[in-house]
């Protein structure tokens, strides 16, 4: 029997020049805002800022009652980790590094 060589090709997408990514910075801080805005059960009393890095961009999300930041990190963290593994996901697919913080959290421990 003769031996056959497998080539494997790995094909990786790399983000359009063209793509604005300011843009997608904008529209994944919305997705962000209304999906914290649906965790916490609230329509206002937080707020999500962007705070730009070379290759990384800061969500500094930002959390007036004491109540909506115990929903927001749900039990164990586990609410926080979720958004934070989908807007990790958002931005690599676009090139950049993503991290979401909260604002000023001793406040309420």
């Amino acid at each position: 029997m003769s031996e056959s060589a497998v080539k494997v090709v790995r094909i990786v997408k790399s983000p359009s020049v063209s793509e604005d990514l300011s843009k997608v910075r904008e529209e994944i801080r919305e997705a962000l805002e209304r999906s914290i805005g649906l965790v916490i059960g609230a329509s206002e009393g937080y707020s999500v800022e962007i705070k730009l890095g070379e290759k990384t961009t800061l969500y500094l999300v930002d959390i007036a009652q004491q109540q909506h930041f115990g929903r927001l990190l749900g039990s164990k963290g586990k609410n926080i980790g979720a958004l934070r593994t989908l807007v990790g996901a958002m931005a690599s697919v676009r090139g950049f590094r993503a991290i979401i913080s909260i604002k000023d959290e001793d406040r309420f421990f």
